[in-house]
């Protein structure tokens, strides 16, 4: 809301994050399918962020 900049940028990490876990969940799956989690709901407060 206040910068939009750090918000997409925000996005960006969380997508990458994202990828990092799927690409985990073929090593190790609870690693997997923290990060993926973990990823989301910071997907998610930058998309809320924005609106």
């Amino acid at each position: 809301m206040i910068n939009k900049k750090r918000d997409t940028a925000f996005m960006i990490i969380s997508g990458a994050i994202i990828v990092v876990g799927i690409i985990g969940l073929f090593v190790f799956r609870p690693f997997g399918l923290i990060t993926i989690v973990i990823g989301a709901a910071m997907l998610l407060m930058a998309y809320l962020s924005k609106l």
